[in-house]
């Protein structure tokens, strides 16, 4: 692993998993199922080798985060969804300030890949994916009222 996929690794240890932030992270993160890779630019996506729960991890992308996700969004690929991360990541209708943009917000600009399936099997509606949000935002205000 380089330094940019060490650290994301990290990250996603010590501060998604160590805080139960994400339903699809805990099990690939404790089968050791979770791969990394380091592309200079979306155009080094290769959807020939893409695979369930790897991150591609873009240090170089200096792009803000409205740009990046504008990218993100128009990836697609029949059997994978693709997930943002950005350091300046903030969801649609919130301030950049706000508590609930930390879920999302991580070291490089990166994309977590899930299988379609994995994502349907999950069959969370609309309404659990509010409450997990609305839980991680108590989480991470809770967490940084302790430090």
């Amino acid at each position: 692993m380089n330094n940019f996929e060490q650290e994301t690794y990290l990250w996603i240890k010590d501060f998604v998993i160590k805080n139960d932030l994400c339903p699809f992270a805990s099990e690939p993160f404790h089968k050791n199922e979770l791969s990394f890779k380091t592309l200079d630019s979306f155009s080094q996506i290769d959807f020939q080798s893409i695979q369930n729960n790897q991150f591609l991890i873009f240090p170089q992308v200096k792009n803000n985060f409205e740009v990046f996700y504008s990218e993100v969004s128009n990836l697609y690929h029949q059997d994978f969804h693709f997930i943002a991360f950005h350091p300046q990541f903030c969801f649609e209708g919130l301030e950049q300030n706000e508590t609930a943009n930390l879920v999302n917000q991580s070291p490089f600009p990166m994309i977590h890949i899930i299988e379609a399936k994995q994502m349907d099997q999950a069959r969370l509606t609309i309404k659990q994916g509010e409450n997990i949000s609305l839980k991680n935002e108590e989480k991470l205000k809770k967490l940084f009222q302790e430090s």
